[in-house]
């Protein structure tokens, strides 16, 4: 009986002492790091360790005082108290809902001393210098021209953000060094661009449609063979102009236009079936000029023909002050009228273009046709001229009711450029080439003098006439290709212009039919 006693009075014993440990763990947790081990560490990092070991009771203490000169950085740990002791080192017990204070430090916040909408139609220096003042450390303005003018009413426009957030008011608080942006936004000058384009028609072959874009945008499609002029507003800058075929895009040409004023640029465009060739025929643009400069609205073509005191009347009415008249003692036959003029050159070439701009003392030398029977070198006592038997002068009679030398026409009738043959001449170094117009057959002949050639082509006028264009087409073998002729001037049958397939131009001149149609008849004709 005693030792059952005994092992009943050890096992409540052992009951009892389980109990009380069991009590103490329940009660009192232990802190894994001393004070000083939680300072300099990030805030969320200290309450989950707190939290982990089985502290119930933890607050946060918030202070927002970090400036651009703490050494502290943001969210950092500056102290841990638990029931106010701020000195206790790792494994220290403590009740679970002892009152823990992490204290940490944040970047100071300030109020926005503008709303969003306030700034908008604010001055922005004044925006900025608000914010400053405010505390705001990480300020930046700016301006940008990027307002359409055609749409948008008024001088300018603010926008602001904090920390990219477009819509706030004064109530709203911020760090200090939150990127503040405020950016006037003013509309973009835009100017007038005007293109006048000119589609060459091909006969036959590459008769496509030209599709116009500006910066990759199809703006609208040209007829090929017709001519159109486009108007457009665009933003100041380099702009691209595309001319590229309606059927296949990767036929194209680029053309690119700095535009910082209005202008007006006229293109002449040929189609081939792998390019698009584009001649720029001139580019004027409504700039400034300074007192002593004229921009030039006309091109050589335009006085030709004229008579030189109105040619010089008109650039004096420009306003080009250094202005020489220079005859040419050249008619002999009187087809052309005295004082008609041959050509216009300033500062010594005939290549300008309207929209060149050129200083009012820029050298201008009018040449001008003028009798023979008037050279003061061929007066009495004057050397006599010597002949240059290589030079070839139409034989034209005056008498406009018969025919001219190089035509079965009469003046008036050669003018039409429709009717009856025509001879013209292109003389070379080292031999001359010919074409004769038989209207009256409906053939073109070419042949050459001089370099051993014996035969002649002959090839059927399919259409057209002088003043606008005669097209002849040739078929040799396999491949076909056409040439054009025409005058150079319109009624101006005195020159010949070939334009070829690949719309290169050759210059032919008149001569006597009679000796044209001699050389001919003495060749081989062969028709392509």
């Amino acid at each position: 009986m005693k030792r059952k006693g005994v092992v009943i009075l050890v096992l409540v014993l052992c009951i009892t002492l389980t109990a009380c440990g069991s009590g103490h763990r329940k009660n009192e947790v232990k802190v894994l790091s001393s004070a000083t081990d939680y300072v300099g560490q990030r805030y969320e990092t200290v309450i989950a360790e707190l939290e982990q070991a089985g502290f119930s009771n933890i607050h946060a203490n918030e202070v927002d005082d970090l400036t651009s000169d703490s050494s502290m950085i943001d969210g950092e740990v500056s102290e841990v108290s638990i029931d106010g002791n701020t000195n206790f080192i790792a494994e220290t017990v403590f009740a679970p809902n002892s009152e823990v204070i992490v204290t940490y430090h944040i970047v100071k916040k300030i109020n926005a001393p503008l709303s969003s909408t306030d700034i908008v139609n604010a001055d922005i220096v004044e925006v900025g210098r608000l914010f400053e003042e405010a505390g705001f450390t990480n300020v930046e303005i700016g301006e940008v021209y990027d307002l359409d003018p055609d749409t948008f009413e008024g001088e300018f426009e603010n926008k602001a953000s904090i920390n990219d957030q477009t819509s706030f008011s004064t109530e709203d608080t911020f760090a200090f060094d939150a990127k503040i942006s405020i950016v006037c936004h003013r509309p973009y000058e835009k100017y007038d661009v005007t293109l006048k384009v000119e589609c060459v028609g091909n006969w036959f072959f590459d008769k496509y449609d030209i599709d116009i874009s500006i910066d990759g945008v199809k703006q609208a499609t040209l007829d090929h063979g017709e001519s159109d002029t486009y108007a457009y507003r665009v933003k100041e800058g380099a702009h691209t102009f595309t001319l590229s075929s309606a059927d296949n895009v990767s036929i194209k040409q680029d053309i690119t236009l700095d535009v910082y004023c209005n202008l007006e640029a006229s293109y002449k465009i040929t189609c081939h079936s792998d390019k698009v060739d584009v001649e720029e025929l001139y580019m004027d643009r409504d700039e400034l000029l300074s007192p002593n400069q004229v921009k030039i609205q006309f091109n050589r073509s335009e006085f030709v023909f004229k008579d030189y005191h109105d040619v010089e009347k008109t650039l004096k009415d420009y306003g080009f002050t250094n202005i020489k008249t220079v005859p040419v003692y050249d008619i002999i036959f009187g087809i052309t009228s005295p004082g008609e003029t041959d050509n216009v050159t300033i500062n010594g070439i005939d290549t300008y273009r309207r929209g060149d701009v050129l200083e009012k003392d820029a050298e201008i030398v009018i040449t001008y046709h003028m009798r023979e029977e008037d050279d003061p070198a061929n007066q009495p006592g004057s050397p006599p001229v010597s002949d240059n038997p290589s030079a070839t002068t139409p034989s034209v009679t005056e008498n406009p009711d018969e025919p001219v030398s190089y035509s079965t026409n009469t003046q008036e009738q050669a003018k039409k450029g429709n009717t009856g043959v025509f001879a013209y001449k292109k003389s070379g170094s080292s031999y001359d080439q010919y074409y004769i117009i038989d209207f009256d057959e409906g053939y073109v002949y070419y042949f050459t003098d001089g370099n051993g050639s014996e035969t002649c082509e002959r090839l059927k006028i399919d259409e057209g006439d002088l003043n606008s264009v005669i097209i002849v087409t040739y078929h040799d073998g396999g491949t076909i290709w056409q040439n054009g002729l025409h005058f150079k001037w319109k009624n101006q049958p005195e020159t010949l212009i070939l334009e070829d397939s690949d719309h290169f131009e050759y210059e032919f001149r008149t001569t006597n039919l009679n000796s044209a149609l001699s050389l001919r008849n003495s060749k081989t004709i062969k028709d392509y």
